[in-house]
């Protein structure tokens, strides 16, 4: 049986192929698409509302902006309804995504925060574990808890993180 010049040429073209040499790293970034969920992608910005808050006596609004690929940091603004009298909180923070890119998957967000009452002012602490999701339009939200400790109140108190927002 005759084969075909063809079939000996296509052997050999594949048969001498070379093994691919390119390598990912970190600087890699997609340019077929890019949207929110994408490593390249524009996700450097969160803003969000706590719409569950409100029912636990604190109405909140938060940013956060990422500094590296696992790492944020946040600032938060709430207005206290119930507790030791009505007032506001101010709070700064730096959650980490430790399994994924920031803004998407687990996370653990330590924070400092300042509460002013009717009558008094103190520092406390706080720290949630969650996960976030992140849609490819831009939407997010997040839900975790943890422990919150503010001497106004002179004992820990359970805190909840659900937020939903969008990425810019």
């Amino acid at each position: 049986m005759k084969h075909p010049a063809w079939i000996a040429a296509a052997v050999a073209v594949l048969s001498s192929a070379g093994v691919a040499g390119a390598a990912e790293s970190a600087a890699d970034t997609e340019t077929d698409h890019v949207d929110a969920v994408d490593e390249g992608g524009p996700r450097f910005a969160r803003l969000a509302l706590q719409p569950v808050s409100p029912g636990l006596g604190l109405a909140q609004v938060e940013a956060d902006v990422a500094l590296a690929e696992h790492l944020a940091v946040s600032g938060a603004l709430a207005w206290v309804l119930t507790g030791p009298g009505p007032g506001y909180r101010a709070s700064a923070g730096a959650p980490l995504f430790p399994c994924s890119t920031v803004f998407h998957g687990l996370y653990v967000h330590p924070r400092a925060t300042w509460t002013r009452a009717a009558s008094a002012s103190s520092l406390g602490v706080a720290a949630t574990v969650g996960y976030a999701w992140t849609w490819p339009v831009g939407a997010t939200s997040s839900l975790g808890a943890g422990l919150a400790y503010t001497p106004i109140a002179t004992r820990f108190e359970p805190c909840l993180d659900a937020a939903v927002g969008w990425l810019f």
